[in-house]
């Protein structure tokens, strides 16, 4: 149980911190995280990356060879189109090394001429940019291969198994103080 609680403290820290916003913002700035690192869903709107108005239309195509480009040495996880009239396509881009299956570099492309509005690579950021962008990789141990996801799996079997254990103790001890001594 002590030996599994360090793991089992960054499992459930990761686990809040996808599900509450505020907590990824609150652990980014404890790491020393910067307005800019964070991503653009968690920024004020004037902070977000923003297409250039005019003609033009950019498609997926457009939009994933641009990323492809600005971070050759990457691989396409996802890509997004733009939400609004004035937002960027956002294409995820995995990086040898990457610890998360489902974060990496992010590269805002402009909707209409597909320039490269902005690069959010993990690998440039501070501590805090860097957690809030791979959390997701340490909350399911995918950080090291089969190895950590295996020990990921035994750790989170264990509180229940301690549980369990720790009750049939307790049961055991109970049974043995009602039992009356034996003289002989």
């Amino acid at each position: 149980g002590i030996i599994s609680a360090p793991l089992l403290l960054i499992i459930a820290l990761t686990g809040a911190m996808n599900a509450f916003p505020w907590m990824k913002t609150t652990v980014h700035r404890a790491l020393g995280g910067t307005a800019h690192e964070l991503p653009a869903g968690l920024r004020l709107a004037e902070n977000r990356p923003q297409s250039q108005p005019g003609p033009g239309q950019v498609n997926w195509a457009g939009a994933i060879s641009a990323a492809v480009v600005a971070v050759p040495t990457a691989q396409v996880i996802a890509a997004m189109p733009p939400r609004d009239p004035d937002g960027t396509w956002r294409v995820v881009l995995g990086y040898p090394g990457d610890i998360s299956p489902k974060d990496g570099v992010v590269v805002s492309i402009d909707r209409r001429s597909a320039a490269v509005r902005e690069i959010a690579d993990p690998r440039t950021m501070s501590a805090g940019g860097w957690m809030l962008n791979q959390y997701w990789g340490l909350h399911i141990g995918s950080f090291a291969g089969l190895t950590t996801r295996v020990l990921w799996v035994v750790v989170g079997v264990l509180p229940p198994l301690l549980m369990f254990t720790g009750i049939w103790i307790w049961l055991l001890r109970r049974r043995a103080a009602r039992r009356p001594d034996k003289v002989g």
